[in-house]
């Protein structure tokens, strides 16, 4: 995918004075430290070992960002962080799926490209402490985060199976006490258009809300000059509600509700090599024996009938395809965790979940009016989880 130009522009409430004062000081903190010959590092909590720590003292090799930090660095989706940590490589479609929501997430070269409902991911994803069970549906857009953090290596002491290459931790915000909210909205090339909203709604000192919105169109980027249609384009809905209720000093109570849904048409993909005498073109024209009259493999390049270089335009992003592509996402869930301090150093903590997953997506994998290669998946899937910590 080319890198799109984008501009954003947020808006803020009447926190905007004061954060520019408190910049101010920063700034003068800064320089100050400077001036003396020393820099203060700023300490980043992560919970990889499902204990608040920092860092700096976590026993593992941990990548982390804050969502202030991914906001700087224009990070919109999970997807995205492959941009910007080390031996992670994570696309949002799986070979020849056509969903474009698909997590093929590899870590250190250790993962899993199989997105079927059978086949368990090799790196394990996570939302607020809830496993998220199936690649489908994994690649999820970034709504009110307070940080991400990236496990490298084998986690199944403390995460459980389906971490051999690694996890990945989303931790979203949860509410406060201040009352405020914030708007953003993002315009670029091929008619994108995001926008993200944020409201924290405090009831009291000790319950407090908070809801979170984002929405992002954008226009596909290879035509399929046989459908008319545009692959790769983004049209997607996603929005988060949480409450916090804290009844005593040493219990807190969360719970939270979220929901995505996509409409697109299909992920983006083209020919690129096609000659009859390739590997690809030969493994596809033993397919195609006897098949519109198609030699037999390798199949002669000037055989329109079979799968060879005819299709392919020379670089440019255009599919022939004539087999249905789209991609349709629904999900939602729900959480519930207490947390109780029982006393300096014993925290028991309860955390209950339901996720419910509707997916169907569609490709013509061969890129050519051929008819063959066309992959359609419809999927449902239900998952329930109780997960004690102490």
């Amino acid at each position: 995918m080319s890198k799109k130009n984008q501009l954003s522009v947020t808006m803020t409430g009447l926190a905007c004075v004061l954060d520019m004062l408190v910049s101010a000081s920063g700034v003068a903190a800064a320089e100050e430290s400077k001036s003396r010959g020393f820099y203060v590092l700023e300490e980043i909590v992560v919970t990889a070992r499902k204990r608040q720590e920092s860092l700096q003292d976590a026993p593992i090799s941990i990548t982390a960002f804050s969502g202030e930090g991914l906001e700087q660095r224009n990070i919109t989706a999970l997807a995205d962080i492959s941009q910007i940590t080390p031996n992670l490589v994570f696309n949002a479609s799986a070979p020849i799926s056509g969903s474009s929501a698909t997590a093929s997430v590899f870590i250190r070269g250790i993962g899993q490209n199989d997105y079927t409902l059978v086949t368990e991911p090799g790196v394990g994803i996570y939302v607020d402490g809830v496993y998220i069970a199936r690649s489908v549906g994994g690649a999820l857009d970034l709504v009110d985060i307070e940080r991400i953090e990236v496990l490298r290596g084998p986690q199944g002491t403390l995460f459980g199976r389906n971490t051999i290459g690694g996890a990945i931790s989303i931790t979203p915000k949860k509410p406060n006490e201040e009352l405020g909210g914030k708007i953003q909205l993002t315009l670029g090339d091929d008619e994108l258009m995001g926008f993200k909203a944020k409201l924290n709604l405090p009831f009291s000192e000790r319950l407090m809300s908070s809801i979170a919105v984002s929405s992002k169109q954008r226009d596909g980027f290879v035509k399929n000059v046989q459908t008319g249609r545009d692959l790769g384009d983004d049209n997607s809905l996603s929005g988060r509600a949480a409450l916090r209720w804290l009844p005593s000093d040493n219990v807190s109570i969360d719970f939270n509700v979220d929901a995505t849904r996509e409409r697109e048409d299909g992920a983006a993909s083209f020919a690129v090599a096609a000659d009859g005498l390739s590997p690809l073109g030969a493994a596809n024209n033993v397919v195609f024996l006897g098949h519109l009259g198609c030699a037999p493999p390798p199949g002669p390049i000037d055989n329109s009938n079979c799968f060879n270089s005819q299709w392919v335009t020379n670089g440019k992003r255009i599919s022939n395809g004539t087999h249905p592509q789209y991609s349709e996402l629904d999900i939602w869930g729900a959480g519930l965790a207490i947390e109780w301090e029982i006393s300096e150093s014993l925290t028991l903590k309860s955390i209950t979940a339901y996720r419910d997953l509707d997916s169907a997506f569609s490709q013509d994998a061969d890129n050519s009016p051929i008819l063959e290669d066309h992959i359609t998946h419809t999927y449902n899937q239900n998952q329930f989880s109780q997960e004690f910590q102490l």
